[in-house]
């Protein structure tokens, strides 16, 4: 059953001013919205987590076989183009 324009209810008060705090914080401190979207920090992570798990793997001088399956389940899943 879809709620029609005349049943639908506004927020509580208290979600109003959450989600003007969260716009406060999130568009209007420091002159604007600077931060980067999620989408970006997500992929950034992707692309650099193999970089950082076999430099970690020369930096410790471990390249046991543990530590190449950790690299394959977390920084394979980059190149899979999902």
């Amino acid at each position: 059953m879809k709620m029609g324009d005349s049943q639908r209810r506004s927020p509580p008060r208290w979600v109003r001013q959450v989600n003007s705090f969260n716009m406060f914080l999130g568009r209007e401190v420091l002159g604007g919205r600077k931060l980067p979207k999620t989408s970006w920090v997500i992929n950034t992570h992707k692309v650099l987590t193999p970089f950082v798990v076999i430099g970690l793997m020369i930096v410790y001088r471990n390249f046991s076989p543990l530590a190449w399956l950790y690299l394959g389940l977390h920084g394979s899943f980059v190149y899979a183009g999902w």
